[in-house]
């Protein structure tokens, strides 16, 4: 009997061969480098070194012949493991890093002790150093002098600071800086020693931010250091019993545009000093206090903007007074920033924890209401039709916000433990 030969199905011919092509295009191994590189930007430098060093030649090249930068964190990872990157991958690549974030304590000595300084990263612009200790911070700032594209430096010493000068005077010989952020503990009982910086060169830095606990004292003189600011942040400007620093020339800062403190134990007389020398040229001040009611005299407020921030456009102040005055006599004070001259100002957000908010043709708002009608009989309901964001803060919800805002686009809650109501 003679044999029919079956035709041959291209359909699975073509079925096995798309099969097996797409097998071969599914192997990681055989990615192009472009397409390697462009994966290896979406993961920390680290794993990328953990995971594909030790795969094969190629890989090592690729990690170690490139010339894109690299941003070097250090996640927590042991000592020896640490060595070992440091052996394989950044001594290697020390002209390649951009950002090098130091958050171990033996990192800092590792890199100190070795042949490769830290003045060798020539491309590095941006360092931070996490809980480093002062004998390695003041080694690495021997070095960072020299570095030609240092802009932004993050400080967290790991112990106490007694006195900041030291510190400060080395970040204004920093020449490139333009961001710092510094942040330091001093010992909660001791009153901030006065720091003075009459002898400091002038600091390049554009943005500075402070979250310790600084000297009132001390401000007028780190002020005259640096006169490029443009954003100023300090996190806790505390009154210390030390004489105020006057022996410092007032400096004009024609570049200061935003700045924001938190004060603690300052009375409204000795930040006015503070605005009239250095906040002319203000346009967004946000500060946070609980202490001095005098704070929240609007009238007050009115002539220090008038004569001294003519170009105030965003003015936030919180005052955290719960406890110290009751409810209607706070009313009675904000009730006084609904004058013509904040109505016209267009730009104030003024509040009192656990209390009220006003605020004037803005396009956010924080909302602290927590009074009512039996704690402040003359509260006005208002609707702020501008307002497109808000922010409710209060631990009772007695007032619906949706009958105030309107127009709102977008809400964040928090701390709200009654339910809200669910026309909201």
């Amino acid at each position: 009997m003679e044999q029919t030969i079956r035709p041959r199905d291209d359909t699975n011919f073509d079925y096995d061969k798309n099969k097996n092509i797409k097998l071969i295009k599914s192997l990681f191994e055989n990615l192009a480098n472009e397409i390697l590189y462009q994966i290896f930007e979406y993961l920390d430098f680290y794993y990328v070194y953990n995971g594909f060093f030790d795969i094969n030649k190629r890989f090592q090249d690729l990690l170690l012949s490139s010339t894109i930068p690299i941003k070097i964190n250090t996640p927590n990872v042991s000592k020896s493991n640490f060595e070992r990157y440091y052996e394989n991958m950044i001594i290697p690549n020390k002209h390649r890093i951009n950002l090098l974030c130091l958050s171990n304590p033996f990192t800092a000595d590792i890199i100190l002790s070795s042949p490769c300084i830290m003045s060798d990263f020539v491309r590095l612009e941006t360092l931070i150093l996490d809980n480093i200790t002062a004998k390695n911070l003041y080694k690495i700032f021997l070095e960072l002098m020299f570095l030609p594209n240092l802009h932004t430096l993050v400080l967290n010493p790991a112990e106490y600071v007694e006195n900041a000068t030291d510190i400060f005077s080395k970040i204004v010989r920093l020449s490139k800086l333009k961001y710092c952020k510094i942040k330091y503990q001093i010992k909660i009982d001791d009153d901030p020693l006065p720091n003075y910086f009459n002898d400091c060169d002038y600091s390049s830095v554009e943005h500075l931010i402070i979250d310790a606990r600084f000297s009132y004292g001390s401000l007028n003189s780190l002020l005259y250091c640096f006169p490029k600011l443009r954003r100023l942040s300090i996190d806790c400007l505390v009154y210390s019993r030390y004489e105020d620093n006057e022996s410092c020339p007032i400096r004009l800062l024609k570049s200061l545009k935003h700045v924001s403190l938190k004060l603690n134990l300052i009375k409204f007389n000795k930040f006015e000093k503070i605005a009239q020398y250095f906040f002319r040229y203000v346009e967004v001040l946000r500060i946070s206090t609980h202490y001095d009611a005098a704070y929240l005299d609007a009238k007050q407020w009115e002539n220090l903007i008038t004569s001294y921030m003519p170009s105030l456009r965003v003015f936030d102040i919180h005052y955290d007074g719960f406890g110290s005055v009751n409810g209607l006599t706070y009313h009675n004070l904000i009730d006084r920033f609904t004058s013509p001259f904040w109505i016209t100002k267009q730009c104030s957000t003024i509040s009192v924890k656990n209390e009220l908010s006003i605020l004037h043709q803005r396009k956010d708002f924080t909302f602290y209401w927590q009074l009512d009608k039996e704690v402040c009989p003359y509260l006005q309901e208002t609707n702020f039709n501008s307002v497109k964001y808000v922010h409710i803060c209060s631990t009772k919800a007695n007032k619906n916000p949706a009958n105030y805002f309107p127009n709102v686009t977008e809400l964040t809650i928090n701390n709200c433990v009654e339910k809200l109501d669910d026309r909201l």
